[in-house]
C-alpha cells in the first residue's frame, strides 16, 4: 500500500476490507511530516487498536541507499546490486516466514502507483522469483497481478514488434525493471534526503489528525501478500465507506 495522501481512517478501511492481519512498514525513514498519522509509533498504536500487527522492515527491505557501492552517479539506486546484499535477503526471508504463518501480510511504503515504488521494483519482483504471487491494488481498487502489471508496463515501454526480437523475454523485463529503478524519485545526497537525515527521524507528532493531505496473492499454499494503492479521490471512498457501512 502507497498510503500518499490517504487519510489514515479511509487507509485503515482498506486494510480491514482485505482482512489485513499484518502490516509490514517497508520505508527506509518511517516518519512524515506531511502525514504525521503515519509516523512510527503513531501507526503502530493505531494498527495495535485494530488488532493488527505492524512491523518495521524498512532496515532490510527500505529503499534509499547512499552507498556508493549500490547507487549509480546521477544518484539513482542500483536495485540489482541492492537484492544482492544479505541483509535484503534476510529480509525477503522474514515476509516469507510470515506468509508461511498463514498471515494476510500488507506492505506499505509512500508511492500510490507501485511502479513508481521499490515495493514493485525490488520486493516484489523478488517475491515473485521466490514463488510468491504478488497482487497489487491500482487505481480505482483495480487487482491486478505483478506478472500483469509487467505485461501492462512492458507494452507501454517496447514496441511489441521488438519485444524478444531475439527470444530472450527476461532481457526485457531486466530493462524494464532497469528504467523504472533510474527513474525513481530518490536521490542520494539529494536536499530531501538530507533533510530527512538531519531530522534523525524524530517523530514529529504522535497524535492522530484528520489532515488532508496482493487482493488476496499466495504462493502454491495459498499464503497470502498484499500490497494496496488507491488514486481515487476523498469523497469517492466516502461515499463508497458509506454505502458499505450502512
Amino acid at each position: 500500500m502507497g498510503y500518499s495522501d490517504l487519510p489514515c481512517e479511509v487507509f485503515l478501511y482498506f486494510i480491514q476490507k482485505e482482512k489485513i492481519d499484518t502490516f509490514v512498514d517497508v520505508r527506509t525513514t518511517p516518519y512524515s511530516s506531511y502525514q504525521p498519522d503515519y509516523n512510527k509509533k503513531a501507526l503502530e498504536q493505531f494498527l495495535a487498536s485494530h488488532e493488527i500487527e505492524y512491523l518495521y522492515y524498512g532496515d532490510r527491505l527500505g529503499g534509499h541507499y547512499t552507498d556508493p557501492d549500490l547507487v549509480f552517479k546521477d544518484g539513482s539506486v542500483n536495485y540489482d546490486d541492492v537484492r544482492k546484499r544479505p541483509l535484503f535477503q534476510k529480509g525477503i526471508d522474514d515476509l516469507i516466514d510470515l506468509i508461511k504463518q498463514n498471515r494476510t501480510v500488507c506492505l506499505m511504503c509512500v508511492e500510490k502507483k507501485p511502479q513508481q515504488c521499490h515495493r514493485f521494483i525490488l520486493i516484489s519482483r523478488e517475491l515473485q522469483e521466490r514463488g510468491v504471487k504478488v497482487i497489487h491494488m491500482v487505481p480505482c481498487l483495480e487487482l491486478i497481478s505483478n506478472r500483469e502489471l509487467e505485461e501492462e508496463l512492458l507494452s507501454e515501454m517496447f514496441d511489441p514488434a521488438q519485444r524478444d526480437l531475439f527470444n530472450e523475454p527476461n532481457r526485457n523485463l531486466d530493462e524494464l525493471y532497469s528504467k523504472l529503478g533510474r527513474s525513481g524519485t530518490f536521490r542520494a545526497n539529494s536536499p530531501q534526503k538530507r533533510n530527512l537525515s538531519n531530522a534523525k527521524m524524530e517523530l514529529i507528532n504522535s497524535s492522530v489528525s484528520h489532515s488532508n493531505s496482493e487482493k488476496d496473492g499466495f504462493d502454491s499454499s495459498d499464503q497470502k501478500t498484499i500490497s494496496l494503492v488507491t488514486k481515487r479521490g476523498e469523497k469517492d471512498i466516502a461515499d463508497d465507506m458509506q454505502e458499505r457501512l450502512f
